[in-house]
């Protein structure tokens, strides 16, 4: 008697988990193919035209999302794109002939204030040569360079370096080690 109650218990359980199983399956469904569809239509809405790309030999994020070498050449850039570079270098092209080279490890942010395109540096070190007649402006920080090309880096300490194309980026200024006291 008990073995034919636990065999009709797990016979209904089973049924019923079947057809949750079931449910739930074709509500996720239909809810994934409305997200895509809400994807795509926003997608569509607020596309933006690419101003340049990203290449590197590594891996690298662009939103956070990893950008792997294999299979893609560069990466199309927009404004609101966020780049860190990982363990080699980032090359950002401009549609202008201008260039950016992200070091290993550093972070920048694209965004566009008219038609001017703004790369600020949020951490690490890139190296610019901007064409003549670009219309990117480099930031490190508030603070705009107005130069055409060279090396800026934002070191651990705060502040800003600038150097010439072919200075070596200034190291990152550490305090002193504190007094050793005697007992």
């Amino acid at each position: 008697m008990i073995y034919k109650s636990l065999t009709l218990i797990l016979v209904t359980v089973s049924k019923r988990y079947e057809q949750y199983r079931r449910f739930a399956s074709e509500v996720g469904f239909v809810a994934l193919k409305a997200v895509a569809s809400l994807f795509c239509v926003s997608a569509l809405a607020f596309a933006a035209e690419p101003f340049g790309t990203a290449s590197s030999t590594g891996a690298f994020y662009v939103d956070g999302v990893a950008m792997t070498a294999e299979g893609i050449s560069s990466w199309p850039l927009v404004a609101g794109d966020e780049l860190r570079a990982v363990s080699s270098p980032v090359i950002i092209r401009f549609q202008d002939g201008s260039r950016v080279t992200i070091a290993e490890q550093s972070r920048v942010k694209l965004t566009r204030s008219g038609d001017a395109i703004n790369l600020s540096l949020t951490g690490g070190r890139i190296e610019f040569n901007l064409s003549p007649s670009s219309n990117v402006q480099v930031w490190n920080g508030a603070y705009r360079i107005p130069a055409r090309g060279g090396t800026i880096s934002t070191p651990i300490a705060g502040g800003f370096a600038i150097s010439g194309p072919t200075s070596a980026p200034r190291a990152a200024r550490r305090p002193p080690p504190p007094p050793i006291s005697s007992p």
